[in-house]
């Protein structure tokens, strides 16, 4: 089988096993199809490895002695995946006991099978990188990330991406190349397109792509209702210093994020009602209750300004 590297949004099980047996196996989906996906997906499932497999990807972190069973079976047949994903649990889980050795042998076990298997040598790098089960080598490490990177995997380029933008592992801080990077991979991937977006307004690596990256906040807000997109950009368009200001759209996305709970939102929204927008009473009072909202939540910048004001929260 030949495997898709590049992550895609589900909100379907039936759409999700399907893909998965087509090799496209990095999914994502928001919490709130959760339940939906679980139920289409145990009624669709048969015994198939992959099937299984696919099972076992969605189950790992709620129920991780369900996951074990299973992949148990799945080695017993030599499914390759069920490697790599044994690996994974014994890594990364609270249940079981971590031998590195053992957890590096099982990457390899999966490579030896699916050569060239991009999440395997992405995990295998980091454990050179730690010298976790292996002899500590950092070049080896990245060396093993850049080929996964290469494949198209995006956790691989957004791991080198931070690793040039803060110059980690003995490399020098190089925006250029970390925003390189991420504009290979940011279609296909939520994290890849955050990060873009965040270089672009600050012109890490890049000049005169602001307006290109609230376009991919704004994108991120609608297709996924990300509110830390919302928070960033609400915060962004009520600032001088980006030569973006729109106080109309500000406080449209700030309510976004203030509704769902951001105190930095709450503070930086009642900040435009009542200083920007302060001769309209009805604002400059909803300013006023965001204000307090802010300073109940713990925002020492709202709690500083309310005491100065005067207002009780």
């Amino acid at each position: 089988m030949k495997y898709d590297y590049k992550s895609y949004q589900v909100t379907s099980g039936k759409k999700l096993l399907k893909n998965y047996r087509k090799g496209k196996i990095l999914w994502f989906f928001l919490e709130k199809h959760t339940d939906k996906i679980l139920n289409e997906l145990e009624q669709e499932i048969t015994g198939d490895d992959i099937d299984q497999c696919c099972y076992v990807s969605i189950i790992m972190k709620e129920n991780e002695a369900r996951a074990f069973t299973i992949l148990h079976s799945l080695m017993h047949n030599n499914f390759p995946l069920a490697y790599y994903f044994y690996g994974h649990l014994l890594k990364y889980g609270k249940t079981f006991s971590k031998d590195p050795k053992e957890i590096v042998s099982y990457y390899n076990k999966t490579l030896e099978l699916i050569p060239n298997f991009a999440p395997s040598l992405y995990e295998l790098g980091l454990c050179y990188l730690e010298g976790y089960g292996v002899k500590k080598n950092i070049s080896t490490g990245i060396d093993l990330i850049t080929k996964a990177s290469k494949l198209g995997y995006a956790t691989s380029s957004i791991f080198l991406s931070n690793v040039y933008s803060k110059g980690e592992y003995g490399y020098k801080i190089n925006h250029k190349m970390s925003y390189k990077i991420l504009k290979k991979i940011y279609k296909y991937s939520y994290e890849g397109r955050f990060k873009l977006a965040y270089k672009q307004i600050y012109s890490l690596g890049c000049t005169n792509k602001r307006r290109q990256g609230v376009k991919n906040y704004e994108y991120l807000i609608k297709k996924y209702n990300d509110i830390d997109c919302a928070l960033n950009l609400g915060i962004i368009l009520s600032d001088d210093r980006f030569s973006l200001k729109n106080l109309n759209k500000a406080e449209k996305y700030l309510r976004i994020a203030a509704n769902a709970g951001k105190s930095g939102a709450m503070f930086t929204l009642a900040e435009i009602l009542m200083v920007e927008y302060g001769r309209n009473a009805a604002l400059r009072e909803q300013g006023i209750e965001w204000l307090k909202k802010s300073a109940r939540l713990g925002n020492e910048n709202a709690q500083k300004v309310a005491n100065e004001l005067n207002i009780k929260y």
